[in-house]
C-alpha cells in the first residue's frame, strides 16, 4: 500500500481527531473562513473547506437518521402498550363485535357461524371444529395414537369419519420372541391378539383388523409382510434353539418336576429323559476319607454317575462327594438316563427330575 502523502496525512489525522466534535469542525471552518488557518494543500488536492463541510453534513445526516429511529420506536412502543392495555382482563365478559370482519359473511348468529363454507370442498366452521374437538380428545386420552404409528402397526382412517370418539381398541401390541417354528404369520398375530379378526389386504400382504368392526372407517394396520416375519422367526427361533442346545442347570425347586426315587445301588441305570438328579447319601464305608467345607463333609472315592445321550454315548463321569447333592448333565441339553457306581457299604437314594421352564 503506497505511503499517505503530508496532504492527506494531515487530513486523515484532522478528520480522526474531529470525529464526533461537530462544535469544534464548525469552529475550525469559520478560522478558515477568516484566513486564521492557512492550510496550503498541493494543486490537485480537494478543497480543505468542502473536505469539512462534507463532513459536517454526515453527522447531521446520522444525528437526523438516528432521532428519526428513536421516534418510530416510541410510536411502535406505545402502540404495544395501547393494544395489551385494550385486552380484556378476564374480569367482566368478553365483548364480541356486533358485525362480522370484511368478508366474512353478513350474520353473526350461531348457524351463520357454524355453517359458514370455508372453502371449495364443502367443508364449514362446524366441521373443522368437529375435526379438531376429536383430535384434541383423543391426543388427550390416547397421546401417540393421533400420529397412528409405531413399530409395528399403522392406525388408518379419517379421524372425524366415525363422528365419536374413534380410538376403542387401544395401542396393540406384538412380542416377536413369541414366533415358535412352523407357525405361519396369521396363527402368530392371532396368538398375540386373539380378541379381533384378522384380515388379510391382498393389495400389499398386509393383514389389519378394524378398530369398531363392522365398521372399516378406522383400521390397525400391521406393517410385518411376510420378508420381515421370516427374519423375526429365524431370530425367535434361533434364540429359543440357542438356549434349548445349552446344558440345563437348576432352575429353583418351584420349576422343577420330580421322578421317581430310586435306591442306590452298586450297580444302577435310570432309563428317562431327565434334566439332572438329586442323590441323597444315607450311609457310607467307616473308613471312608473326606474333605471339610465348614460344617460339611465331602467323601473321596466312593463311586460316580454318568448321564447318556438319547443314542447310549456316556458322558464324562462325575463324582459323588456331598451326602445330599444334585448333579446336572455337562454336554447336552437334556440326558437321556443316568448310570450310577458305588463302592459297597454306600445307600441312598436318587431322583431324577426335569425343568418346568
Amino acid at each position: 500500500m503506497a505511503s499517505l502523502s503530508p496532504w492527506e496525512t494531515f487530513i486523515q489525522s484532522l478528520l480522526t481527531s474531529m470525529l464526533g466534535r461537530q462544535d469544534v469542525l464548525t469552529t475550525l471552518l469559520r478560522q478558515m473562513s477568516f484566513g486564521l488557518i492557512d492550510v496550503v494543500p498541493p494543486p490537485d488536492a480537494p478543497s480543505l473547506t468542502s473536505q469539512i463541510t462534507l463532513v459536517l453534513q454526515a453527522i447531521q445526516e446520522t444525528q437526523d437518521m438516528l432521532t428519526g429511529l428513536a421516534t418510530g420506536e416510541t410510536i411502535q412502543f406505545d402502540a404495544v402498550l395501547a393494544a395489551i392495555a385494550a385486552l380484556p382482563d378476564g374480569s367482566g365478559p368478553v365483548v364480541l363485535p356486533t358485525s362480522p370482519p370484511t368478508g366474512y359473511g353478513s350474520s353473526l348468529d350461531a348457524a351463520g357461524v357454524w355453517t359458514y363454507n370455508l372453502g371449495p370442498d364443502d367443508v364449514t366452521t362446524g366441521d373443522m371444529l368437529e375435526i379438531a374437538g376429536h383430535l384434541a380428545r383423543n391426543t388427550n386420552a390416547a397421546g401417540a395414537l393421533i400420529t397412528g404409528n409405531n413399530r409395528y402397526f399403522q392406525l388408518e382412517g379419517a379421524i372425524g369419519a366415525e363422528g365419536y370418539y374413534f380410538v376403542n381398541m387401544g395401542l396393540p401390541s406384538l412380542n416377536p420372541m413369541n414366533i415358535t417354528a412352523g407357525q405361519t404369520r396369521l396363527e402368530w398375530l392371532t396368538a398375540e391378539i386373539d380378541y379381533v379378526d384378522w384380515i388379510l389386504d391382498a393389495s400389499n400382504d398386509l393383514y389389519y383388523f378394524q378398530d369398531r368392526p363392522p365398521s372399516s372407517d378406522l383400521i390397525w394396520r400391521c406393517m410385518i409382510d411376510e420378508e420381515w416375519f421370516n427374519r423375526l422367526q429365524v431370530a425367535a427361533v434361533g434364540a429359543v434353539t440357542s438356549q434349548n442346545n445349552l446344558p440345563p442347570v437348576w432352575p429353583g425347586f418351584e420349576n422343577v418336576t420330580l421322578g421317581d426315587t430310586f435306591d442306590i445301588a452298586p450297580g444302577l441305570t435310570i432309563t428317562a429323559p431327565m434334566d439332572g438328579v438329586i442323590v441323597t447319601l444315607i450311609a457310607l464305608p467307616t473308613k471312608s476319607s473326606f474333605f471339610t467345607f465348614d460344617d460339611i463333609n465331602s467323601y473321596r472315592n466312593i463311586g460316580a454317575i454318568s448321564f447318556f445321550t438319547d443314542d447310549g454315548e456316556q458322558e464324562f463321569p462325575q463324582g459323588l462327594g456331598f451326602t445330599s447333592a444334585i448333579y446336572c448333565p455337562k454336554t447336552m441339553a437334556q440326558a437321556a438316563g443316568v448310570k450310577l457306581r458305588t463302592v459297597g457299604g454306600v445307600s441312598g437314594t436318587v431322583i431324577p427330575w426335569v425343568r418346568t421352564v
